[in-house]
């Protein structure tokens, strides 16, 4: 899939990414003596969690890890953890990058206005992490964000939407958008969804499981990159992928072109957030930037397989 990248973004830094090697390293190949699967080092990287299918499994699976870890420290002073998911009105042909730029400011006019401050004091709220994802589908791009709520309460998840929707509904049309429904613009489940959430998010799932899902209706950016890469007749390509894609009427330049129209539009922005002091509560570390988890390796616990010359490198 890296060099289908490479071919829709020539020069970029997502085209550089792992071809020249870090000033003063070596390029090796080395071994993960835990996972036992072989992983370059000395590489510089784009650290670009939306558009590269080589640093972003590993930026989101350390995410995931901290989120996971976030859970158990959150369990253990006694605060409930819900998912809410969050969706704005979308059509076919409507611009991604606009309904992005509206939906985070939607999200901002509604939890900071006095009475989504409010709101947020009545349901106990001590902080949230916020996934912002995107689907594409029937009616074109589907941004919408996942959040896990840590709060100190009783309340129930439905009487946690049913105070957050009247202020997710005032952020909508402050920010110019069409109105949510009252059943979709804004679900809260339990802490049992927010623990399954989690274990599936991060990881390779989305580039290496995300077609696995049957009877969809949609595909993942990863999925676009996919079908551009190999074309529906692949055998790397699933027999549900190639029906959703059909569907759809995506083949394999429009695939292509489907994928630049949405990396345009999340290329610099934040996939994950922790909202102000949460991080302290839990006791965790400071977060690091998503280049510096990219440029990380992956197992300090590694065996050296090889050390790799220029002309090698060439060759990869």
């Amino acid at each position: 899939m890296k060099w289908a990248l490479d071919s829709l973004l020539p020069g970029s830094r997502q085209f550089k990414c792992h071809r020249f090697k870090i000033p003063g390293k070596d390029l090796e190949v080395k071994l993960s003596l835990e996972h036992q699967k072989a992983f370059f080092a000395g590489f510089e990287c784009c650290g670009s969690v939306w558009g590269c299918p080589l640093c972003a499994p590993k930026i989101t699976e350390r995410r995931r890890v901290e989120v996971n870890d976030g859970m158990v420290k959150a369990q253990e002073l006694g605060l409930k953890v819900m998912l809410a998911t969050f969706t704005v009105p979308h059509g076919l042909g409507d611009d991604v990058d606009l309904i992005r730029h509206q939906m985070m400011q939607a999200w901002r006019k509604g939890t900071d206005s006095r009475a989504g401050k409010a709101m947020r004091k009545s349901i106990g709220l001590n902080g949230y992490i916020r996934v912002v994802e995107v689907t594409y589908g029937q009616n074109g791009f589907h941004p919408h964000m996942h959040v896990l709520l840590f709060l100190n309460t009783s309340l129930t998840p439905q009487q946690v939407q049913q105070s957050w929707y009247p202020i997710w509904l005032d952020g909508c049309r402050k920010s110019g958008l069409d109105d949510p429904s009252e059943a979709h613009g804004v679900k809260v489940d339990d802490g049992s969804h927010a623990a399954n959430y989690v274990s599936k998010w991060g990881l390779d799932s989305e580039l290496t499981k995300g077609h696995l899902k049957k009877g969809r209706a949609s595909v993942n950016p990863w999925d676009l990159l996919r079908i551009h890469t190999f074309g529906l007749e692949h055998r790397a390509i699933n027999s549900d992928l190639t029906d959703t894609a059909r569907t759809l009427e995506i083949d394999k330049d429009q695939a292509g072109r489907l994928f630049l129209v949405f990396f345009r539009a999340f290329r610099g922005s934040r996939q994950l957030y922790w909202s102000n002091g949460l991080r302290a509560l839990l006791g965790l570390k400071a977060e690091v930037t998503d280049q510096q988890l990219a440029e990380e390796e992956m197992d300090t616990a590694a065996a050296l397989l090889a050390t790799l010359t220029d002309l090698q490198r060439l060759d990869l």
